[in-house]
């Protein structure tokens, strides 16, 4: 191979190294930010009164919202398969691969079935669910755990009692696009009703510090001179 033919691969090579370490160094940025965004949220947010949300609860006195959606599915988890449980530190990560998963769309996770359609408002005390003829409310002493699924769109909430005479536990499923939102102002919701405040931060630093440490390393560059030489061997050296 001529010196021309080399010296143009190795050209090649180099261009490709650098858009894909763009294109990488862009999502590591984006992950980056969106977790500092977190950070600082999880660090002064004490929430939003309902005239500024657009909630229809009704508000007990020295009651905030955290979260405000206008559409929810309220399912019923299926059969004993327990979700992926996805950490505070993962929410952007889960995201990325939610989104994935279903770009752009209202899925459907696998492993429930819907049984209503309504809005979702969570506050500092509790979740309510209204849907056209019924609503309902379950306060975070009442839950015994929330466990968002690490690769659907879904967070399941564990009862201490049962809802409607059925043992099977409750999911909300959301729009991918509001993964993030959804899952962490639950989170931090939920931490402010019991104290674990000082748990939530020390997750998301941790993850914060996890990404810095894997910023992209920028490519070395592609030459004639640092190209790998193949080495010959007994078949082809005749």
């Amino acid at each position: 191979m001529g010196s021309g033919t080399v010296g143009r691969r190795a050209g090649r090579v180099s261009a490709l190294r650098a858009v894909a370490f763009e294109r990488g160094l862009d999502a590591w940025r984006v992950e980056a930010a969106e977790l500092d965004q977190l950070q600082d949220v999880a660090a002064v947010f004490q929430g939003r009164t309902n005239g500024s949300v657009g909630t229809a609860v009704v508000l007990e006195p020295d009651e905030a919202i955290f979260l405000f959606l206008p559409r929810v599915h309220l399912a019923v988890v299926q059969g004993e398969r327990r979700p992926t449980a996805s950490a505070a530190g993962s929410l952007v990560a889960d995201a990325r691969r939610i989104a994935m998963y279903a770009p752009g769309t209202f899925a459907k996770p696998r492993g429930v079935r819907v049984v209503r359609s309504g809005t979702l408002t969570v506050t500092d005390r509790r979740i309510v669910f209204d849907s056209a003829n019924r609503s309902d409310t379950w306060t975070f002493a009442q839950l015994s755990a929330i466990e968002h699924h690490a690769d659907q769109p879904c967070s399941t909430l564990r009862l201490t009692a049962t809802y409607d005479d059925a043992s099977a536990p409750l999911a909300l499923v959301y729009p991918p696009a509001t993964a993030v939102q959804v899952r962490f102002h639950l989170t931090l919701a939920s931490s402010r009703w019991d104290g674990t405040d000082d748990q939530l931060t020390a997750e998301l630093d941790g993850a914060l510090l996890a990404q810095w440490l894997t910023e992209p390393a920028e490519p070395s560059i592609e030459s004639a001179t640092t190209r790998p030489k193949r080495t010959r061997t007994a078949a082809n050296s005749c």
